[in-house]
């Protein structure tokens, strides 16, 4: 189906890459409500009805490939009328570092450079608040200053952003969003990369390590798959939106989570520079090692330092309310109770509560 209409309400052909990760299949999700046709590019074609299908939705028009390969991305760009690129690479460790930049940095030149040569508007690029994270400032906005960061992952995501931004200035319709914090439902056996695992640390130990100072940002999946939603309208040139949601300290995360599942959450309390220094060596272990861990320097340079990001313009622009982050909160809970990551018991109140359908609020 070809645009009807143009601006706000348009019904439209949209091709989303990475619809088969976590945010890509909530995005999905978001595009399906508001009345758009899907194409997906995946890598493998039975994850479409593992993933999507516990968000209720069924997608048909279905390309196999990869953002790498220039023939898939051409094949799937023919036909639509706008784009977003979601799929990602997220690792912590140097062994991830080529494929990371291969997929990360390689793949969003291929989906972006063949949907502005295919006319597609607009051309929406997720990136990541990593791009442009800086320790020296009060706050974190849209035209802040591409990041240098030092883990393979902020490099390979800064690179990409550096890409798109060039797109940008030479009039090309790219969006770019910058997602931080991003919790929430599952999307079936997908989840965030981080919190949860923070969290499920949390709740099954009976403590957390708390650094003085440091902020979390957590934004739901779902409201940051309606700033996709809403940001695919035509004719409005390149933005930037970033999405942080809620600013919190890490005793207000806890406190969160101890009000979602009734239990308490002993704080322990670490120096960040400690913290720091764990997540470096955490990375030389991870070099030598299939460690599989959430703690990197990287991790915890931005779990330590990070101020909060600006969403004013994503807010006014789009119409975009965050929702209570408890929701989100218990939201995270219930899913890693739903895949085995919780016992009940672990899970506390949530279990108990276990009624509604995961993925499916709204």
């Amino acid at each position: 189906m070809r645009r009807t209409g143009t601006g706000k309400g348009a019904h439209v052909r949209v091709l989303v890459t990475g619809g088969t990760g976590y945010l890509g299949a909530h995005t999905t999700r978001a595009l399906v409500d508001a009345g758009h046709d899907i194409r997906l590019l995946v890598r493998d074609p039975a994850l479409v009805a593992t993933v999507l299908g516990p968000l209720g939705v069924e997608v048909d028009d279905v390309v196999v490939g990869d953002v790498t390969d220039a023939d898939a991305v051409t094949r799937a760009v023919g036909g639509c009328d706008a784009v977003v690129h979601a799929a990602a690479m997220v690792g912590a460790g140097r062994r991830d570092e080529a494929a990371m930049l291969a997929t990360n940095v390689g793949g969003t030149e291929r989906v972006l450079g063949a949907a502005a040569a295919a006319g597609l508007d607009p051309i929406v690029h997720v990136s990541s608040f990593t791009a442009i994270f800086h320790t020296d400032v009060d706050e974190i906005g849209p035209d802040a200053e591409v990041a240098e960061p030092k883990g393979p992952y902020g490099r390979s995501k800064a690179d990409a952003e550096r890409f798109a931004r060039g797109m940008q200035a030479a009039g090309a319709p790219v969006v770019i969003t910058y997602p931080a914090g991003v919790l929430g439902p599952q999307a079936g056996p997908r989840r965030s990369s981080d919190g949860p695992n923070v969290f499920c640390d949390a709740l099954r130990t009976g403590f957390v390590a708390e650094t003085g100072g440091a902020v979390w940002s957590i934004v739901d999946v779902r409201d940051v798959a309606a700033v996709h939603a809403a940001a695919l309208e035509a004719g409005r040139g390149p933005r930037r939106y970033c999405i942080g949601g809620w600013h919190l300290s890490v005793n207000e995360v806890f406190d969160l989570v101890e009000q979602a599942s009734g239990r308490h959450i002993r704080r322990i309390g670490l120096n960040p520079r400690l913290m720091r220094g764990l997540g470096r060596l955490a990375d030389v272990v991870s070099a030598a090692l299939p460690l599989d861990t959430w703690l990197s320097h990287e991790a915890m340079v931005i779990h330590t330092l990070a101020p909060p990001l600006d969403d004013r313009t994503t807010r006014a622009e789009l119409g975009i309310e965050f929702r209570d982050p408890l929701e989100t909160v218990r939201e995270t809970i219930r899913g890693l109770l739903d895949s085995g990551d919780l016992t009940p018991a672990q899970a506390g109140a949530v279990a108990v509560a276990g009624d509604a359908t995961p993925g499916t609020a709204s």
